[in-house]
């Protein structure tokens, strides 16, 4: 089996569920067979927002999927206003192209500190929170919410310092 491709700004999308395993997958865009696909949103320009064709994680990680499908994945505009005008272009376009986006119901954001995009660490639900570091338990509770009122919150941590922050989606 081939080894799953590293992304700096979602470090395990196998454990954020964004890729998943699959058997007898063959990637939409390469052709090839494939052991895992990705299952997060993304847009094309081919064909709008998709969120049902399934794309390997290779193709994500090369930037063949933005390519030849003009897909993309994280949206610039869900970073803050402030770092959208100070993150250099080519890691945006990181961001944007080659990293693996998370599903979410309500609005989704991709936090940033120190001028950069955070790691996105995944879905925390109460179960997931109670095993948290104290500076992460931290920043879910700063979301301004009850940690037993939410259902899901969403985690990320700078990949300068042990700066953590989160989200909080109600109904998801």
């Amino acid at each position: 089996m081939q080894q799953l491709p590293r992304f700096r700004y979602h470090p395990d999308p196998i454990a954020s569920e964004s890729i998943v395993p699959r058997k007898g997958f063959t990637c939409g865009v390469c052709g090839e067979a494939r052991s895992h696909a990705y299952i997060g949103p993304y847009r094309s320009a081919n064909f709008g927002f998709e969120n049902g064709d399934e794309i390997c994680p290779w193709c994500i990680a090369d930037g063949r999927a933005a390519r030849e499908w003009n897909a993309t994945f994280v949206s610039p505009f869900i970073l803050s206003d402030a770092a959208r005008g100070a993150i250099p272009q080519e890691v945006l376009a990181e961001l944007e192209l080659r990293t693996p986006s998370f599903l979410c119901l309500a609005q989704e954001q991709w936090l940033d500190h120190h001028g950069e995009p955070a790691a996105y660490l995944g879905p925390i639900g109460y179960d997931e929170y109670q095993r948290l570091a104290p500076q992460a338990q931290a920043a879910v509770r700063q979301c301004g919410y009850s940690i037993e009122i939410f259902k899901t919150a969403y985690l990320f941590r700078c990949l300068h310092c042990d700066w953590h922050g989160a989200f909080v989606a109600f109904g998801t």
